[in-house]
């Protein structure tokens, strides 16, 4: 039984179209999934950090990159960790601007370290020392 060029053709096209379409479907029910997984994470994790009061230093656990990750998905992959925590997550959206304050100190000793910045010791030291910001953990510093 031999086959003609032409059901050949026809042959490997139908199979490369049934490919292509289980994929699509595939990949499609997988997206909704994260989605749908991402939001259920940012909800959880903002109801956690709720009830911690939103201290900038729920940013140091282990879970927080996932949190961070899920609101990218949910709210768009423009997002950081100070919008997510502070603008995305209904729970955090009113807080003590001492801390908020603290939080971009923490910051900008991370940008220090990174650039591997010699000040950053100094710098350290007047956040530890800091009136305000003494009390809440930078983990930069630690």
């Amino acid at each position: 039984m031999e086959l003609s060029t032409k059901a050949l053709v026809i042959l490997l096209v139908l199979i490369m179209l049934a490919v292509t379409l289980s994929s699509f479907f595939i990949f499609q029910s997988g997206a909704q999934i994260s989605k749908a997984d991402a939001n259920k994470i940012f909800q959880q994790r903002c109801a956690e950090y709720g009830n911690k009061g939103c201290t900038w230093d729920v940013t140091y656990g282990e879970d927080f990159n996932q949190f961070v990750a899920a609101c990218k998905i949910v709210n768009g992959q423009d997002r950081e960790a100070f919008s997510c925590l502070y603008s995305m997550c209904a729970q955090c959206k009113s807080f003590d601007l001492e801390k908020i304050q603290c939080a971009e100190f923490c910051s900008r000793l991370a940008g220090l370290k990174k650039a591997g910045d010699g000040s950053m010791m100094a710098a350290c030291s007047d956040y530890t020392t800091s009136p305000q910001c003494g009390q809440i953990k930078c983990g930069v510093c630690g």
